[in-house]
């Protein structure tokens, strides 16, 4: 089966909880003998090592930059809009 698992931040190195969970559902999936395709995240606190990732023929993983970061300049304009920063 191939199966597409969407990740908030990198799985590996596995820095908490989180991070845990997420490699052992891999490990599990992968030893399974599914073909497993990684989309996670890659922020500034949580950067996006493909090296910290298992070898696997069955295993492709891919990351998508972006800038979480607060901005003081625009959170400064939202103050006068009724919508939130976030």
């Amino acid at each position: 089966m191939r199966i597409l698992q969407l990740t908030h931040k990198p799985a590996y190195p596995p820095v908490d909880g989180g991070c845990i969970a997420m490699g052992r559902v891999l490990e599990s999936l992968l030893r399974l003998g599914h073909s497993v395709d990684v989309l996670t995240l890659s922020t500034f606190k949580h950067p996006f090592d493909s090296k910290a990732y298992p070898s696997s023929d069955q295993l492709t993983v891919r990351s998508v930059p972006v800038d979480l970061r607060t901005k003081p300049i625009d959170a400064l304009k939202n103050l006068a809009h009724r919508s939130s920063y976030i």
